[in-house]
């Protein structure tokens, strides 16, 4: 998978490509792309905490050692403002490194060890269906 293909992708609330996404939708876009796999819209729930506990997680199983992380696990973080999940994002390597999205910008890779997304951190899942 070329990851940089994903760098630079503009933010849009709800946005489902292919010209912008929100955290969820690059995620279901790197899986479609990447493993051939269509994960669940959460375009008709509520929130994204509502989606990914009733729709997603139940698809998914929770690494005990996050630290052990593989390209594709799933990072389920809580948002900045409460403790309620809100953002998402994708390994791409088994350093850590990830790809999301930071609302109200672009898609970055970034470490899922540095300190502010090691406080933010629900779990990371792998697909096990």
């Amino acid at each position: 998978m070329d990851w940089s293909l994903y760098v630079g992708v503009p933010y849009a609330e709800r946005g489902r490509g292919p010209t912008n996404y929100d955290c969820w939708g690059l995620v279901r876009e790197i899986y479609r792309t990447g493993r051939g796999i269509t994960l669940p819209s959460l375009d008709e729930c509520e929130t994204i905490e509502a989606g990914m506990t009733e729709h997603i997680l139940s698809r998914f199983e929770p690494m005990s050692k996050p630290y052990q992380s593989q390209p594709y696990d799933i990072v389920v973080m809580r948002t900045l403002y409460d403790a309620h999940i809100g953002h998402v994002g994708v390994v791409i390597d088994e350093q850590g490194n990830m790809l999301h999205l930071h609302s109200c910008a672009s898609s970055v890779i970034e470490n899922v060890h540095a300190s502010l997304f090691s406080r933010l951190i629900v779990g990371v899942y792998r697909w096990a269906v």
